[in-house]
């Protein structure tokens, strides 16, 4: 009778433990480290970067910071580049404001990236963005584009 009871326990341990190796197995998490690029700027008056291509068809997070002459701001943006297409976006500007659009046509608006509304990303083509300072005085900052 000990060694049919001794068997019952061993049987339900060994279920047991494989049953927790299982539900341990399927509880594992992948995690890979996104992609990322930063642009930093620092444009005079009137200025405007070089072109800045985001990778293609898949999702791009845009986050800037402007830092320049206390015209302090964050704001973000999430855009989807179809090569040779066109770039489609929504984002938060600094003053809260959800912006969204598409475009190919060369300055339109896709994000303001200081407080008054001066410094912005803006469609250089079907493929490309610029950093552009309509603003009086310098300005400098920085995007991260993460995907």
């Amino acid at each position: 009778m000990k060694t049919l009871q001794r068997f019952g326990v061993l049987v339900a341990s060994l279920l047991v433990v494989a049953v927790l190796s299982e539900v341990v197995g399927k509880a594992a998490v992948t995690i890979s480290t996104p992609n990322s690029s930063t642009v930093n700027y620092a444009l005079a008056a009137g200025a405007t970067s070089a072109a800045i291509t985001p990778p293609t068809n898949q999702p791009v997070i845009i986050i800037s910071s402007n830092i320049g002459n206390t015209d302090f701001a964050v704001s973000n943006v999430n855009l989807v580049h179809i090569q040779s297409v066109m770039m489609r976006w929504v984002g938060i500007e600094p003053t809260g404001a959800v912006v969204h659009n598409g475009s190919t046509t060369l300055g339109t608006h896709i994000i303001w990236l200081d407080q008054s509304s001066k410094v912005s990303l803006e469609v250089f083509s079907a493929d490309q963005f610029v950093i552009n300072n309509a603003s009086t005085t310098s300005q400098s900052g920085s995007v991260k584009l993460i995907w």
